[in-house]
């Protein structure tokens, strides 16, 4: 018997992640980051 014919769901990872950037002296910066549970919200190495 396979776990979905049991009856229960598998597990699954939860999460949220918000980016607002804004325009700084002409150019983008981050305003406001937020990341909750697992998400991960991942930038470039500049």
């Amino acid at each position: 018997m396979t776990i979905a014919a049991a009856g229960t769901r598998p597990q699954r990872a939860e999460g949220r992640g918000h980016l607002a950037a804004k325009l700084f002296d002409g150019r983008t910066r981050i305003r406001e980051l937020y990341q909750e549970g697992a998400a991960k919200i991942r930038l470039p190495d500049t």
